[in-house]
């Protein structure tokens, strides 16, 4: 294993703007060897800025990031690995991990030591030094068993050393966030920026993934939604919160301990300030009442001396002016006290998305029919596949990245032509899609245009609706291709919302939602009572959606009523068989976890 510095990076005072719009506020932290820290928070609130800010990728409007020593290296591997029609993965990873500007640095180096400058044939102190440098460098970053490295990782994930030497163009999916998760395992890096690791992950990737984070030396910030994962590996959590933050400590706080310790601290510190505020508006109350009371009856002395005859008691009227005095002085004794009193703020309530999905009309009950289904996504065929899907069943298709999970999602669905056979939906059958409209959000119309032609909804309806979904004004007018992903997402939610489904088709919605989102999700989901076939490795989402029938995906057969790597289901071990790429009916059998 590699050795790391003990590096420590400290950001102070940090705010800053992105696209004009104030994203972080004098923020502090401080990332110490040995942590693994997760930054949380809502959709669009800066946690990938956080991560760019401190990799030094983006310009900061105000405080410091600090490196100590400043020898240490930051790494920031960030969740989109680029495409390219040239670029092979091999040299994406180089790229990545630093291996590729090192090589540069220490070849130049190299023929400068070769060529020597002074004339007595002699090296010069400068290139001495520099060579010297660009070897400490290249031998820090793993430069010299690079190649041996990166096929080891690849070995261990299944990806083949051929994909490797190919143009990122033509890999898949799953082929990709393979490669991302290689970049990860081999990377030497003494701080190590994760923004959305776990994304496109399958199981196997995920346990490789969470053995590097607890094993890894050096310290690791990540940007996850993943609970499961979350749990198993942080040891404290930045959050980052949109509005109500403390100016004078700005709007990142770190909580040390794991998640569940986190999540128990939030809700700990949630009630203490509710309590807190209840006692502060009782006591305000009272006081505010008891002073009222008070100049109330002083009132009423003051006017009933004032009414009664000259001619009665005259030291019946000064006993009652006394008493009239001395409810004026209580009256401001509690005012003074009421002064006094230290001011409660009401606890900021964060924006909590609150939806339910619409549902169309029950159409037919055999909602997706296929009858030896054949289909082809380039060189990869996928099938025979003969299944019937019938009205409210909620179906998981399961399967290791690359199997050909989205490829049979989207020729049950008819976006792929059938090579062989056919595929068919039911009568009346209504389908949303997360992931259908990203492709249309990638236009420098405004959100408001795009959300309003798809939701069938006008403007008015339309700014509602989305704020309901935590996209505010701002969000509304801003061109749909600079909305991150999960806002995206939010926004594909919202669709559903305005246009009734009875099949949802959902392929990795956790990928690009706050956790916040994902378990309102799972609520909406819950009280869906029409067709769910979902595609997802996030094994708490998993549970939370009561699957009742798995169909599972490996090297593109299909079979039913497996999951593939025996994971128990809501309580219920599933069973099956390969059966020569046909689907093989199988009953759920009741087991022990």
């Amino acid at each position: 294993m590699a050795q790391h510095l003990p590096v420590t990076l400290v950001a102070r005072g940090l705010s800053v703007d992105r696209g004009g719009h104030d994203v972080l506020h004098n923020a502090t932290i401080t990332i110490t060897p040995g942590d693994r820290m997760a930054v949380v928070g809502p959709n669009g609130v800066g946690k990938s800025t956080l991560l760019l800010a401190l990799a030094g990728r983006i310009p900061i409007r105000s405080g410091t990031v600090t490196c100590h020593p400043p020898s240490g290296r930051i790494g920031l591997l960030d969740q989109v690995l680029e495409r390219s029609e040239v670029a092979t993965g091999r040299a994406l990873v180089a790229a990545r991990i630093g291996v590729a500007d090192a090589r540069l640095e220490f070849e130049a180096a190299t023929r400068a030591l070769a060529e020597p400058a002074d004339g007595a044939g002699g090296v010069s102190d400068g290139i001495a030094d520099r060579y010297d440098a660009a070897l400490t460098a290249w031998e820090s970053v793993g430069g010299f068993d690079f190649d041996h490295r990166l096929e080891a990782a690849c070995l261990e994930l299944g990806l083949e050393h051929h994909h490797l030497d190919r143009p990122t163009a033509t890999l898949s999916g799953g082929q990709l966030a393979k490669l991302g998760l290689a970049s990860i395992m081999i990377s030497r890096f003494d701080i190590t920026l994760l923004d959305e690791p776990t994304n496109n992950l399958d199981r196997h990737g995920l346990a490789v993934l969470e053995r590097w984070v607890n094993r890894h030396d050096g310290a690791i910030l990540m940007v996850s939604h993943d609970r499961t994962f979350l749990e198993h590996t942080i040891t404290s959590v930045a959050r980052i919160e949109a509005n109500g933050f403390d100016p004078a400590r700005g709007n990142v706080e770190v909580f040390t301990g794991g998640w569940r310790d986190y999540e128990e601290q939030i809700a700990l510190a949630r009630r203490q300030a509710e309590e807190r505020f209840e006692r502060y508006t009782t006591e305000r109350d009272r006081l505010k009442s008891l002073a009222q009371q008070k100049r109330e009856w002083a009132d009423r002395g003051t006017s009933r001396v004032k009414k009664r005859p000259a001619d009665n008691d005259r030291n019946r009227r000064m006993a009652e002016l006394d008493s009239a005095e001395r409810q004026i002085g209580a009256a401001k004794a509690v005012s003074k006290r009421l002064e006094r009193l230290e001011v409660v703020d009401k606890p900021w309530q964060p924006w909590q998305l609150r939806f339910t999905i619409a549902e169309a009309d029950r159409g037919s009950s055999d909602v997706i029919v296929t009858r030896d289904l054949v289909i082809e996504r380039g060189a990869f065929r996928l099938g025979p596949v003969t299944l019937t899907i019938n009205f409210g069943e909620r179906v998981l298709i399961d399967g290791p990245n690359g199997s050909g999970k989205t490829t049979l999602v989207d020729g049950l669905l008819g976006r792929l032509e059938a090579v062989d056979g056919s595929a068919a939906l039911g009568r009346s059958v209504i389908t949303g899609t997360v992931g259908q409209l990203r492709q249309a959000f990638m236009t420098d119309a405004s959100l408001l245009t795009v959300f309003g032609r798809h939701a069938e909804l006008d403007p008015t309806e339309s700014r509602s609706l989305l704020a309901k979904f935590g996209l505010d004004a701002d969000a509304v007018a801003r061109s749909a291709d600079t909305l991150s992903p999960g806002q995206q997402t939010r926004a594909e939610l919202a669709v559903f919302q305005a246009r009734g489904v009875n099949l949802i088709v959902l392929d990795e919605p956790t990928n690009h939602l706050d956790i916040e989102a994902i378990e309102q999700l799972e609520q909406a989901l819950a009280d869906f009572n029409g067709t769910l076939l979902v595609v997802t490795h996030d094994q708490r989402f998993r549970e939370a959606l009561r699957i009742d029938r798995v169909i599972s995906v490996a090297d593109g057969t299909v079979t039913e009523g497996t999951a593939t790597d025996g994971t128990i289901i809501d309580g219920t071990v599933i069973d099956g068989t390969v059966a020569d790429g046909t689907v093989t009916d199988r009953n759920v059998t009741p087991g022990v976890a």
